[in-house]
């Protein structure tokens, strides 16, 4: 119920103190921090394309068919 009432009230509390972003989850904000401020990308074991952000990573595992990028 508190994730309900924090995404209803669309208060957005947690700031990037490097450009002043502002995410209403944590692990938003982390995510942010690693793939813009510090240029850390992942890749994907199967085929290497490098992905910023990991919800990107998890959609390209359902389609990739493996082949080396």
């Amino acid at each position: 119920m508190k994730m309900h009432a924090k995404i209803c009230s669309g208060k957005k509390e947690n700031c990037c103190s490097i450009c002043g972003v502002k995410y209403m989850e944590p692990r938003s904000l982390k995510e942010h921090v690693r793939a813009v401020h510090q240029k850390l990308e992942l890749k994907y074991s199967k085929c290497g394309k490098p992905i910023k952000y990991r919800p990107n990573l998890h959609r390209h595992e359902k389609k990739c068919k493996g082949a080396p990028i």
